[in-house]
């Protein structure tokens, strides 16, 4: 399993560094950045579009890609930790998925914002 996330975003690493470090070994996080696209797209059925626009989870099986905040669900799931894991499934329940698919937007549309200049800028 995998979670592709923005390697140019400091939000973004700062989370995925955390996921990294409480996963299961078997577990990998790779920023967009460090994939060509014929990898993303033959290996993990991923376009260029999906990758810059949300955190992408892909399971083993590589049937589909999950986004978003429901990707961050799945990653917590996975956690080590017992309050990790129980966070993750209300992710992806309603009513906590509307809600958390709403402040995923947010933050993703603004998350250069979030960690100022410290972000590369498009």
């Amino acid at each position: 399993m995998i979670l592709i996330f923005d390697g140019d975003c400091i939000f973004c690493q700062r989370v995925a560094l955390w996921l990294q470090r409480h996963l299961a070994d078997a577990h990998r996080v790779k920023p967009w950045q460090s994939f060509n696209v014929k990898e993303l797209e033959s290996v993990y059925g991923l376009t260029l579009e999906h990758v810059q626009t949300a955190v992408c989870w892909v399971d083993d099986t590589n049937i589909q890609a999950i986004y978003g905040h429901k990707a961050i669900g799945h990653a917590l799931t996975s956690c080590d930790m017992m309050w990790a894991k129980i966070a993750g499934r209300l992710l992806l329940r309603q009513p906590f998925s509307c809600i958390a698919g709403k402040c995923y937007f947010l933050i993703a549309r603004h998350r250069h914002h979030i960690c100022s200049s410290h972000c590369k800028t498009d």
